[in-house]
């Protein structure tokens, strides 16, 4: 959702106070608040979007790799078609990964209620 607001909306990097851009997980059961991102800062300027201050937290213990004076231009159709590509393969992937999920819990119901332990092809 993040990224999606910075469609139109400027997004200043604040490591301390923001998520980033792209969350990765720490793998633990609770995922709030787990450092483990990729930020930067967006600006929109006429009819550009200018992408600086990429920063990779690497780590739980906040651990970063910054990547100084790299800079991305480019138009805004540009950047709202690489965002939204990047939204919907992000939404299919999870839209199949919970019907998958829902087919293999259905699954296990049913062998567990005509006493199967497991699956013969």
């Amino acid at each position: 959702m993040a990224l999606l607001r910075t469609l139109d909306k400027d997004h200043i990097l604040d490591l301390d106070n923001e998520e980033g851009l792209i969350l990765h997980g720490c793998g633990t059961i609770l995922m709030m608040g787990c450092p483990i991102s990729i930020h930067w800062t967006v600006k929109h300027i006429e009819d550009k979007v200018i992408l600086t201050d990429f920063t990779k937290v690497i780590s739980t213990n906040h651990e970063s790799l910054y990547y100084t004076g790299l800079e991305i231009e480019l138009s805004r159709n540009e950047y709202r078609n690489q965002i939204l590509s990047f939204a919907l393969k992000a939404k299919k992937y999870l839209i199949n990964r919970v019907k998958k999920e829902l087919l293999m819990n259905l699954i296990k119901k049913c062998m567990k209620s005509s006493g199967m332990s497991t699956i013969s092809y």
